[in-house]
């Protein structure tokens, strides 16, 4: 139930790129992946 409501309502799209730039800095590797 949890997996269903964070990826529908609690908020899928924030969360998966929070984390994405969170652990690898795309600004110093990668500036086109931010975009």
């Amino acid at each position: 139930m949890d997996n269903s409501v964070t990826h529908e309502g609690t908020g899928g799209a924030p969360s998966a790129a929070r984390p994405r730039p969170s652990p690898r800095p795309p600004d110093r590797q990668t500036p086109e992946a931010t975009a």
